[in-house]
């Protein structure tokens, strides 16, 4: 699953993404050990895209298709129906409503603090300051695959 993010399209909100241009590109995907986290690192070259996240806290939200699944369970007191097993990426969205809320921007010297205290910081971002914007991006899959 994890290969399958490089060079998805990076899009401005989940909603009919295969319709609009892309405003970036994942570069790679990589699983992170000491926080147990996938991460994302990607390119997004459009000003209203970088406009977005420095000043309207859009954040990230990633996009698949499920290619095999198992039972269902519990987690953390909550249900769910399947546990997906495998999938393929399909994009990255810039959105103000992503999967799951607790992610953040960091600019770099913020990033270089967080490789320090990996056990302190959980699910964050980053933003280069550059002409072209880099953003890694934190998964939520705990398994590596």
């Amino acid at each position: 699953m994890n290969e399958s993010f490089r060079g998805k399209p990076v899009v401005i909100t989940h909603k009919d993404w295969e319709k609009q241009e892309p405003v970036g590109y994942v570069v790679k995907s990589f699983y992170l050990p000491q926080d147990g986290y996938f991460w994302v690192e990607f390119i997004v070259s459009n000003k209203q895209a970088v406009e977005f996240i420095k000043n309207q806290n859009f954040k990230v939200s990633n996009g698949y298709f499920t290619t095999a699944s198992g039972v269902g369970g519990k987690f953390h007191d909550i249900e769910y129906v399947e546990e997906v097993l495998d999938a393929e990426y399909v994009h990255l969205a810039l959105t103000k409503e992503p999967k799951f809320d607790e992610a953040i921007i960091m600019n770099p010297e913020e990033f270089k603090e967080f490789r320090k205290g990996l056990e302190k910081i959980d699910n964050k971002f980053i933003l280069e300051q550059s002409d072209i914007h880099h953003i890694k991006n934190v998964m939520r899959n705990k398994k590596e695959y």
